[in-house]
């Protein structure tokens, strides 16, 4: 799961809520409703910060549903404490990212919200951001608009969208810590995929596609399989470079190296075995086997493998 204040001025109109008593949801009086989805982890305060930019955007329904999967760093409290509008659901520590995403979903759909803005607990919606996704999805229904994202407090591009080339082993960040600048991009880029950072869906999107395949890719590789079985049933998808989302991950620091062979062993077995894992065997065979050109399999293998060894390698050592 992709896990300070923001400077934002986060105040919203009281005028704009009402309690329903037979919901535990703050309604609405303007339409249409947006149920932003947030999914964390252990990282309250990157996701205050984010809480902050979500109600700092103006003149719109927003409606924030946290799904804390089972944090202890006291989350659900301290975001009570901030933000009372928000819309708390919990989890066991089992639901991994795309189980929290189907859980907000879920929990959004019965309360009978419009769209839906799948967002991180480490990003930062720019002002207006959420009205330029909007304007565009009401405009073109059979589209699913994501963001273009740049790394906070820097002039670096996070992804312009999802990219898949089999050469290089799949799914990639396009421009991933390229250099940003103004005019970089046209307004509308297709885009192979898309990463579950501000992206807006429709009860259509939904409708037509069913929720993420949350056993199946429980952390990895999730919203990439949405996106290809939405542009399967006819969706086209995009980068809406008007629509700006700040990455702002905490600093996470290197892991210290194995103390001897056993702890290296494991972590090893690890790297192929946890469900959190990017080289999670049986998620990547899924996967692959899926999407991939049969022919292709095998030159993918081999460079996913050598891509896991320098991963491993990096992490601890």
């Amino acid at each position: 799961m992709c896990r300070k204040a923001c400077g934002f001025d986060s105040h919203i109109p009281h005028s704009l809520y009402h309690f329903d008593a037979d919901s535990p949801f703050i309604k609405m009086t303007t339409s249409p409703r947006i149920a932003v989805i947030i999914p964390t982890f252990n990282r309250v305060q990157t996701l205050l910060a984010c809480l902050e930019s979500v109600y700092a955007q103006s003149d719109l329904s927003l409606q924030a549903i946290v799904v804390n999967d089972g944090s202890k760093d006291g989350t659900s409290e301290k975001v009570r404490d901030a933000f009372p509008q928000a819309h708390i659901v919990e989890g066991d520590g089992n639901l991994w990212w795309a189980g929290a995403i189907n859980a907000g979903l879920r929990k959004a759909l019965a309360a009978d919200f419009d769209y839906f803005l799948l967002l991180n607990d480490d990003n930062l919606l720019a002002p207006g951001a959420v009205e330029h996704l909007l304007a565009y999805t009401q405009d073109h229904p059979g589209t699913i608009t994501g963001s273009l994202v740049r790394l906070k407090d820097t002039d670096l591009i996070s992804d312009a969208g999802v990219a898949i080339n089999w050469w290089r082993a799949g799914p990639y960040l396009k421009d991933f810590k390229q250099p940003y600048y103004p005019g970089k991009y046209p307004a509308i880029m297709p885009a192979d995929a898309l990463a579950g950072q501000g992206v807006l869906l429709s009860r259509e999107h939904l409708n037509r596609v069913g929720l993420l395949h949350d056993r199946q890719f429980p952390q990895y590789f999730g919203d990439t399989d949405f996106y290809l079985r939405a542009r399967a049933n006819g969706f086209q998808v995009v980068v809406n470079t008007a629509s700006a989302v700040w990455n702002n991950p905490p600093n996470r620091p290197k892991s210290p190296r194995p103390v001897n062979l056993k702890e290296a062993i494991t972590r090893f077995i690890r790297l192929y075995t946890w469900p959190g894992s990017p080289y999670n065997l049986a998620v990547n065979a899924r996967f692959w086997w899926r999407y991939c050109p049969k022919y292709m399999l095998p030159v993918t293998a081999i460079y996913r493998l050598l891509s896991s060894l320098r991963y491993f390698v990096k992490k601890n050592f």
